[in-house]
């Protein structure tokens, strides 16, 4: 057990006043936690994996619950890239763990306000919903049905005066139903890599001449003659719908395409 507990963590009004910790402490870093959904579409995954790659070049430790889906991808993805990751577990530390044995591995970072080895509780999850949200600077969801873990945590953070954003989805997915909530409710929709990076503080070096795949240059080409609804788009590509939200996710994130009122269209420089 550690008196060491992240300055962050201290201004939430509920703070815990025991913290069991092992690992290192983010020091200087930008903490930001990622959520979503536990069963997350082919396009929440194709973000995780494009977000976590973008962030790996900046000073910034990820916090996760480690549940399953969302969590768990992008905890696996950020250590991969070594980027430090923070561990907030509701059932302990537990040595026997492989995840968290690699999490500390890699210099990463676990938190508990259960003693070692204990069983995960209704009550213990929720308390550790609080840890996640209270220890970020911001808390990016990532695909969320309305009612879920997610949103507690997307919730709490708001009620702590931490930045909020979130990937507007499809209106048809049920994963979508959280984020375009969110929204609503004051939350920033994120739009491209750029975007989240100038959120969270970041000088951006822009690239005049993005990288782009065969298949991504003619959507590019599609749109340049004129802005679609993503169906048209789906068929103009001959694209099914999952294969069409994947393309769209990775040229929104390399901030090449938005979307405006239904509309898909090339995101022109201002």
């Amino acid at each position: 057990m550690s008196q060491k507990i992240p300055s962050l963590l201290k201004e939430i009004p509920d703070y815990p006043e025991k913290l069991y910790m092992r690992g290192k402490l983010p020091g200087e870093k930008t903490v930001i936690s990622i959520t979503g959904s536990k069963e997350p579409t082919d396009y929440g995954i194709e973000i995780v994996k494009k977000l976590t790659l973008g962030l790996s070049k900046y000073p910034i430790s990820i916090a996760t619950g480690l549940s399953v889906g969302i969590e768990q991808l992008t905890t696996e993805e950020a250590l991969k890239l070594g980027t430090q990751v923070i561990g907030i577990s509701s059932s302990g530390l537990k040595h026997s763990d492989e995840l968290q044995e690699r999490i500390i591995s890699s210099n990463g970072l676990l938190l508990s306000e259960e003693g070692p080895n204990k069983c995960k509780t209704k009550k213990s999850k929720e308390l550790s919903l609080r840890i996640i949200a209270g220890i970020s600077q911001t808390t990016i969801v990532i695909e969320a049905e309305r009612k879920s873990n997610a949103m507690v945590i997307a919730d709490l953070a708001m009620q702590y005066n931490r930045e909020v954003c979130t990937f507007p989805g499809s209106i048809f997915s049920k994963t979508s139903s959280g984020p375009h909530y969110l929204i609503r409710n004051g939350a920033t929709p994120i739009t491209s890599l750029d975007n989240l990076l100038e959120i969270l503080g970041f000088s951006v070096e822009r690239n005049d001449k993005p990288d782009l795949t065969e298949e991504e240059l003619v959507a590019v080409k599609v749109l340049l003659r004129k802005p679609l609804e993503k169906i048209d788009l789906c068929n103009e590509l001959n694209l099914n719908s999952i294969e069409c939200d994947r393309l769209i996710a990775t040229l929104s994130l390399k901030d090449i395409i938005k979307e405006e009122l239904g509309e898909i269209k090339i995101n022109l420089p201002k």
